[in-house]
């Protein structure tokens, strides 16, 4: 085989190859609609979100039907001064282009323009645009990050039980709009605070993830809390209905990068079906 020849066998089994890759591996943005199902994980906590009192505000997962994608899934609200108005239309978007972020080859979150960012204009929009102390904030790279390493390590535990859901459901809240404070300390005042000590088991679990977030070392998490890391593909659901409803997040595992099973099967089929036409050809 000349080597012209091997050039082209080999570029059309990339070509192969990368489309076998992209139909794996791509996810469409798309239009849906969401329906509740009645099922909840549920907490109730007093807490204050800039001049708004939730006097037994209820929170947590709830678990939702997609009918484009004919699937249930659980999620958590992102914008909490929105009514979640279920059955509503959704279009959906990767979270860090929610949050208006380019990521590295590990996923982290090193640049972003949040002032064009689906995040700022919903958190710039009303209520929020009236609402002092809780709103946009501009640091978007590290406001991703933290979301993803809150994430990583406490997801799956506040699925076990509905007052560490809830505890869970406030820190996001506190990390997206709380413009008083970054990580530090935040359960007691700021943008987004717990009012009282009505339901102290829910402030008490949060203080626990905020805690291992401010300390920013993977053994507080393991060690001190117990909780092994995962990693996650990041899907928001964001309202096209008018009156608005909730905007949601929810999260799926990320599949590991050793090709499966398939995807080799696949690869040796597309080398065959090219050495095949070669031979046919000579």
């Amino acid at each position: 085989m000349s080597t012209a020849a091997m050039t082209k066998t080999f570029a059309t089994l990339g070509a192969s190859l990368g489309l076998a890759v992209l139909c794996m591996g791509s996810a469409q943005a798309y239009n849906t609609s969401l329906s509740g199902t009645g099922t909840n994980r549920y907490g109730q906590a007093d807490i204050q979100i800039g001049a708004y009192t939730k006097t037994g505000q209820s929170m947590g997962a709830s678990l939702v039907n997609d009918s484009s994608a004919s699937q249930q899934f659980w999620v958590y609200c992102i914008d909490p001064l929105t009514t979640s108005k279920l059955t509503s239309t959704y279009s959906t978007s990767s979270l860090d282009s929610f949050m208006g972020v380019g990521l590295n080859s590990s996923g982290a979150a090193v640049s972003g323009n949040g002032a064009a960012s689906a995040y700022k204009t919903l958190f710039t929009s009303a209520p929020y645009s009236t609402v002092d102390s809780y709103e946009y904030k501009s640091g978007t790279v590290s406001l991703y990050n933290n979301l993803v390493e809150l994430y990583s390590y406490a997801y799956k535990d506040s699925m076990t039980s509905n007052t560490k859901s809830a505890a869970f459901q406030y820190v996001l809240w506190e990390l997206l709009g709380d413009a008083n404070s970054g990580v530090a300390d935040p359960t007691k005042s700021g943008g987004a605070y717990f009012s009282n000590t009505s339901y102290e088991s829910v402030r008490t679990q949060a203080e626990k993830y905020l805690d291992a977030l401010n300390n920013a070392n993977e053994s507080f998490w393991t060690s001190s809390l117990g909780l092994t890391k995962s990693a996650y593909n990041y899907t928001v659901y964001k309202s096209t209905a008018s009156p608005s409803s909730q905007t949601f997040l929810a999260v799926s595992d990320k599949k590991s990068s050793v090709p499966e099973p398939g995807s080799i099967a696949l690869a040796f089929a597309a080398f065959g079906a090219v050495a095949y036409t070669r031979r046919r050809k000579q």
